[in-house]
């Protein structure tokens, strides 16, 4: 609110109390990072986005705020980049970022990282073969012939 009526130095003061309270802010780390860009100061900004990430390294804005901040302020476009990746990987954008991700390599000479090779096609191994014995492929080792038939009874009970 302050910083859009223009009162900056206003805001980074109420801004630097929010962090010295919550210094796990990520969020107010962010801002006043703005603030301090707007003010002029750089490498204050600078500071401030790399409190918020050291607060909360998944809080993409600021790894985007600082890649700008190194890239436009500070003329440090190898040190934007991993941060335009960082935020790239973290937010899932994929446009504008890219663009200037590429844009950033091609400046720079830094090529993208080659992919990661594919991983290998599992290796099957074929079933264990049969029990050998005498009983019917697949039964348990110790069971008959399957061509034995048990001798048949007799109508009284007896032998044949």
């Amino acid at each position: 609110v302050l910083q859009g009526e223009g009162k900056l130095d206003e805001a980074a003061k109420a801004l630097q109390r929010a962090t010295e309270r919550g210094p796990g802010n990520a969020a107010a780390w962010t801002e006043l990072g703005l603030v301090r860009r707007a003010l002029g100061k750089f490498p204050e900004a600078k500071a401030a986005y790399t409190q918020a990430i050291a607060a909360d390294p998944g809080y993409a804005p600021a790894h985007r705020n600082l890649g700008v901040l190194l890239d436009l302020y500070l003329g440090d476009p190898v040190a934007a980049l991993p941060e335009m990746e960082q935020y790239k990987q973290i937010s899932g954008e994929d446009k504008p970022v890219s663009g200037w991700i590429a844009e950033l390599r091609h400046r720079t000479g830094i090529k993208a990282p080659a992919p990661p090779p594919a991983a290998p096609a599992p290796v099957t191994t074929a079933p264990a073969s049969a029990p050998v014995g005498t009983g019917t492929p697949g039964a348990a080792p110790d069971a008959p012939p399957a061509n034995t038939a048990a001798p048949a009874a007799t109508a009284n009970g007896g032998s044949p």
